[in-house]
């Protein structure tokens, strides 16, 4: 091939038989077809060395997809872990999650796609710009403020794997927009009124479950993974496994007469084969995302709707109000039943004012005169309302 030498004498970059090569140390020389790829890939090859980097990805790989980098971020945090070793499958779970938008094609699975309606992760990585990818997660953000930092998070993850293969990544790409999850605001907690009105407005699908949730206090997961094995519905109590408590302690909590008809209901209505005690339509268990989308969200729309209808517009007890504070709710309701506060920290399974030991649990003691009020009492909802 015969060589000649650039007139202009452009650095790092020489005219090449019908192409044009570039020579940036210590990557080895590439040829190019036109003289704006040359200077395009001398400086991605320039910015790459000022960061330290003293490899390139070959010609064949210096176009890898988001996806494809986000595939392969994913399957090294699965088989090396992460800065501070091993995952587990909680770990590696989250990471799945917060990867996805940059991994999926399909935005029926949660693919990010641009403003043209390409998914990202069909597009190369020197082709992405800072801009549209703030973007979308100020999108994604006004609607899951906490999925979104940790989308972003992924992202980055994503695009330091490229770039240790030695595809060009926009310096720009590392420095985006910073997501604040931001302090939520506290639900008040319903009066038991407030709470049979909102559980009413519920798809009948999760009726139950909000209506266990508001007296009961346990936590969506918790309730989510009850299993028919947990509930002893002779005994009036639910156990709740440790990998399900926030606490990871197991606990077993006694139901009032009320909590015990609903279980007992919730199991008899439930899908045929399965193991859990609340269902979807189509089978399966309920999660935070599928709860909140088919459950949640229409339910207090319905009731924000009905409360205004009834007592004219303005503000409703359930503007804001989310699954937390269905457990505040269920404080509030055992206080006006006139609970103690130990009894009341020994069925939520946490400390009173951070003064009680969470292992009250064990206590029998704790445990027969939790039992001796709530036979007194009957329901706590009748007897808080």
């Amino acid at each position: 091939m015969s060589r000649t030498t650039s007139p202009d004498k452009i650095p790092y970059v020489r005219s090449w038989g019908s192409g044009w090569q570039v020579r940036v140390r210590p990557f080895p020389e590439e040829v190019v077809s036109t003289l704006a790829q040359a200077m395009q890939r001398a400086g991605e090859l320039l910015e790459l060395r000022g960061r330290g980097i003293r490899r390139a990805a070959p010609v064949a790989t210096r176009e890898m997809l988001l996806g494809q980098a986000a595939e392969s971020y994913l399957r090294r945090l699965e088989t090396k872990g992460g800065k501070r070793g091993p995952l587990s499958q909680e770990g590696i779970k989250h990471y799945a999650y917060a990867t996805r938008p940059w991994r999926e094609t399909d935005p029926n699975k949660g693919a990010a796609l641009d403003g043209a309606g390409i998914p990202f992760a069909a597009r190369p990585i020197p082709g992405l710009a800072a801009f549209e990818l703030e973007d979308w997660l100020e999108d994604r953000a006004a609607v899951a403020l906490t999925s979104a930092r940790n989308e972003r998070q992924g992202l980055i993850g994503s695009l330091g794997q490229a770039q240790r293969r030695g595809v060009y990544v926009d310096p720009a790409l590392f420095e985006l927009d910073s997501i604040v999850v931001r302090r939520v605001r506290r639900s008040a907690a319903l009066s038991a009124f407030e709470l049979e009105w909102l559980v009413e407005a519920m798809p009948r699908r999760g009726r139950r479950l909000v209506s266990l949730r508001g007296t009961l206090g346990v936590r969506g997961k918790e309730s989510f993974g009850m299993l028919d094995s947990h509930v002893d519905l002779a005994g009036r109590t639910v156990f709740v496994p440790a990998a399900n408590a926030k606490e990871r302690r197991e606990k077993t909590l006694p139901l009032d007469e009320t909590e015990t008809e609903l279980l007992h209901r919730a199991l008899f209505e439930r899908q045929p084969g399965s193991r859990h005690a609340f269902t979807r339509a189509e089978g399966g268990p309920w999660n935070q995302g599928k709860f909140y989308e088919r459950v949640w969200l229409p339910g207090r729309a319905l009731a924000v709707e009905r409360w205004q209808e009834e007592f004219g517009p303005g503000a409703t007890p359930f503007d804001g109000f989310d699954g937390r504070g269905l457990r505040r709710t269920a404080t509030t309701l055992m206080r006006k039943a006139g609970l103690t506060p130990e009894l009341i920290a020994a069925r939520l399974g946490h400390n009173d004012g951070g003064a009680l030991v969470l292992s009250t649990y064990s206590d029998a003691g704790t445990g027969e005169r939790l039992r001796a009020e709530l036979d007194r009492l009957g329901s706590i909802r009748e007897a808080a309302g």
